[in-house]
């Protein structure tokens, strides 16, 4: 698994793995500085990219992130925990899962005795890294999946030092219908905007009819995709 800076990881491969791809972008007003930015994708498995693979190989294409590791550096000597908010919380933290989360439960599920760190995701007195890049002059915008706490305002982006936020919530979303859950037997909407000038549901990405998994069965998906 790979992650951003708030923040997650996977590769490309599947349409339907997009979505959780985390990705942050921080800037600064200084040219000096370098710009950030950090992808994160959930449940990527070893062989899901191309340089993993024989060079003849045409299962998995991706001559794009291939690059990227041609031209940079390639860790493949590290550990990261098996599950989604476990790897969110400790990219965003600075610290191993043991020390910060390990559990990949509801948001809503929280222990009364622990007002602290009883609740799913980060505990609410940890600094994360946006807060710090923040202090440095950093903008640091979040998109994809959040997964690290929304019971309290200080689990919000806003208070862990994002600037702004698209995304879910939760961490098993439907994403053609931006759904996760039910509540009175009624699909629970989960797409949330954050920014400077709104804080609430994403109404205004709402799929529409021609957005679905039925629209599709007309046409001829491509066999392989890029990346």
């Amino acid at each position: 698994s790979t992650q951003s800076t708030g923040i997650d990881t996977s590769a490309d491969m599947h349409a339907a793995l997009l979505p959780t791809l985390a990705l942050v972008l921080c800037d600064m007003a200084l040219a000096t500085p370098p710009h950030i930015v950090y992808i994160l994708a959930d449940d990527l498995g070893w062989a899901d990219v191309g340089f993993h693979r024989a060079p003849n190989d045409t299962d998995v294409i991706t001559p794009r992130l291939n690059q990227l590791v041609a031209s940079g550096a390639e860790l493949d000597r590290l550990y990261a925990h098996k599950i989604c908010s476990p790897s969110r919380c400790s990219i965003q933290t600075g610290r191993a899962p043991i020390h910060v989360n390990v559990q990949n439960v509801s948001p809503d599920v929280s222990n009364p005795k622990d007002n602290i760190g009883g609740f799913q995701g980060i505990p609410r007195n940890m600094t994360g890294v946006a807060k710090v890049l923040g202090r440095a002059g950093y903008t640091c915008r979040a998109v994809g999946k959040w997964d690290v706490g929304m019971a309290t305002e200080d689990h919000h982006p806003r208070a862990r030092g994002f600037d702004s936020w698209l995304g879910y919530w939760h961490h098993s979303n439907d994403y053609w219908q931006a759904t996760e859950g039910k509540c009175s037997f009624k699909n629970v909407r989960d797409l949330w905007e954050y920014n400077s000038t709104h804080d609430g549901p994403a109404e205004r990405f709402a799929n529409g009819a021609s957005c679905g998994p039925v629209s599709y069965t007309h046409l001829t998906l491509p066999t392989k995709r890029i990346v």
